[in-house]
């Protein structure tokens, strides 16, 4: 029998690496392999493959403080602009004179997100066409070629492969149909998982585009729609919902100065809010997963006024524990946003997708279960299954802790990087 056919038939239920022991960052590594990291996220997905065993021998990252982060945990070359510089990075990786196994790459693709389709852009290859960053796979792919690693991992957004778009040849067509033609000595495919099937403690639906070079898919007698029956397992001891994964934390209020951050931990820090914004947290029930949307009215007690609406269904008056603006000329209105936001996660649940933006209280289902806040970048970085062991530049959280968050939100969570390769490497 095939060592697919092993994999996919004698299969655990959890893999033998514990969640805290990856969390910790001290494991023994399992397998000895070399890659490529394209568009490296800080170096925060690459850890992931460092943990598993694996040695950058290059790397793009095109923003300086984020290469800064890159560098304090992972080794090799770093690069900067892919487009400038793809050439000397192939030529560097190639007079290496080393294996190459796999390149790994996380592209940035703003307009394949899923509220661009929501607004009919999916199939509209003029936006496409309009942010030259939606292009930059097309780099990474060139890249590929040259370099013919054994597998290709890239990642994105769950619209990325059904993304149509016009190559600079004129020729149109979805993400998933030029990969295939250009990656024409591999087999593969492109699916969406979630990263909650990987162990990580978060809702968020990514795009995976897999690739093995033919040769190696020969040997292992694996055909393209083997590649998405891959079987990734959680590992043991994975966190069930949030609050397995934060709840040991120390307690934070946003309230003010004297209670937003935790001293023995620069990173279990919370923005203090105006006590405006401060009500509108505190009056959503504590645990509820409710929105701030929903508070009872704070004059009569009544709950029964609908969902964005202001003037209490009961007394007349406004509730102002509700989100609210205050006209010119003295009157009040509800804020429009969706129902998602100023949302308390619930606790028996994962986490939402944990984005740039977790420091605004009314961005989408960011809320902590029952404290008054929103989740500390501690927490966010827990969420994002970032082990202990990596590494902050302290002149980057002294420049913005912001900065940190942003870092943190944008990168693929380093325990899926290392489920993934790891489930390649044992073929």
């Amino acid at each position: 029998m095939n060592n697919l056919a092993l994999n996919l038939n004698n299969l655990q239920e959890f893999d033998t690496t514990s969640y805290s022991e990856f969390m910790s960052g001290f494991i023994q590594p399992e397998y000895k392999f070399n890659y490529v990291s394209l568009f490296s996220s800080a170096g925060i997905s690459d850890f992931g493959l460092k943990l598993l065993g694996g040695k950058c021998i290059a790397a793009c990252e095109l923003d300086a403080n984020r290469r800064l982060v890159h560098e304090a945990n992972i080794s090799g070359k770093v690069f900067s602009d892919i487009r400038e510089d793809k050439n000397r990075l192939i030529e560097y990786v190639l007079k290496q004179g080393e294996t190459l196994d796999l390149v790994f790459a996380t592209p940035p693709c703003q307009s394949f997100s899923t509220a661009n389709s929501r607004r009919g852009k999916l199939k509209d290859t003029i936006s496409a066409n309009s942010d030259p960053r939606n292009f930059l796979f097309f780099d990474a792919l060139e890249v590929c070629c040259k370099l013919k690693p054994k597998f290709i991992v890239i990642e994105n957004v769950p619209n990325f492969g059904r993304r149509l778009l016009r190559n600079e040849q004129g020729a149109e067509g979805h993400v998933e149909e030029f990969i295939d033609v250009i990656l024409s000595n591999y087999i593969g495919q492109t699916f969406v998982k979630c990263v909650s099937d990987f162990g990580v403690p978060q809702s968020r639906k990514r795009s995976f585009s897999i690739y093995i070079r033919k040769d190696i898919a020969k040997e292992n007698n694996i055909h393209s729609k083997d590649v998405n029956k891959l079987k990734y397992i959680k590992p043991l001891d994975a966190p069930k919902n949030i609050v397995d994964a934060i709840g040991h934390l120390p307690e934070l209020d946003s309230r003010s100065k004297d209670s937003n951050s935790y001293k023995n931990d620069i990173f279990h820090h919370v923005p203090v809010l105006s006590d405006k914004h401060y009500s509108w947290i505190a009056n959503i029930p504590v645990n509820s997963g409710k929105s701030a949307w929903m508070n009872s009215c704070e004059h009569c007690g009544s709950a029964a006024t609908p969902m964005f609406e202001i003037k209490c269904s009961s007394c007349g008056k406004d509730i102002k524990v509700r989100p609210h603006i205050i006209e010119n000329n003295g009157t009040t209105r509800s804020i429009k946003g969706f129902r998602t936001s100023y949302k308390r996660i619930h606790p028996d649940g994962l986490s939402s997708a944990i984005t740039t933006n977790t420091n605004a209280f009314s961005s989408d289902n960011k809320l902590h279960p029952s404290q008054n806040r929103v989740l500390s970048v501690r927490e966010c970085m827990l969420i994002q299954s970032i082990p202990d062991t990596f590494k902050w530049p302290e002149q980057i959280f002294y420049k913005s802790m912001h900065l940190v968050r942003e870092m943190v939100g944008e990168a693929l969570p380093p325990l899926v990087s290392y489920q993934l390769a790891k489930e390649l490497f044992r073929l």
